[in-house]
C-alpha cells in the first residue's frame, strides 16, 4: 500500500481513535482515494459539540483555510484524551510516523 498522505493520515487518526465504530465519519473517509468529505460530514447535525469540534479541527488540519478552529477554544473545551488525539494527529499531518497506535481505519489494519 502506498504510503498515506500526512493530511489523511492526521484525518484517520481523528476518525479511528475518536470515532471509531461512527459511520457518521466512516461513511466520508475514501480509504482508495485518501479523501475525506469533510463538508458533508459536518452537515451531520447530531454530534456533541466536543466531537464536532474535534471534526472541525480535523477538517482544518485535511483543508487548510477551509475550516477555521481556534486553539484556545480547543484547550478550553476538550478534555485531555481528546486533546492527546489532537496532538498525534498533528504528528501525523506533518509527515511524521506515529512510533504507537495506528493510524489505519478499521479493517485496514
Amino acid at each position: 500500500m502506498a504510503r498515506q498522505r500526512p493530511e489523511y493520515a492526521a484525518a484517520v487518526v481523528v476518525a479511528s481513535e475518536a470515532f471509531l465504530f461512527d459511520m457518521r465519519v466512516w461513511k466520508h473517509v475514501h480509504h482508495d482515494r485518501q479523501e475525506v468529505d469533510f463538508n458533508e460530514m459536518l452537515k451531520d447535525t447530531t454530534f456533541s459539540a466536543s466531537d464536532r469540534l474535534l471534526l472541525e479541527l480535523a477538517a482544518s488540519l485535511w483543508s487548510g483555510g477551509g475550516h477555521s478552529t481556534m486553539l484556545g477554544v480547543l484547550a478550553e473545551r476538550l478534555g485531555d484524551e481528546r486533546l492527546a488525539v489532537i496532538l498525534r494527529a498533528l504528528t501525523v499531518a506533518r509527515g511524521a510516523n506515529l512510533s504507537s497506535g495506528s493510524t489505519s481505519a478499521p479493517g485496514q489494519r
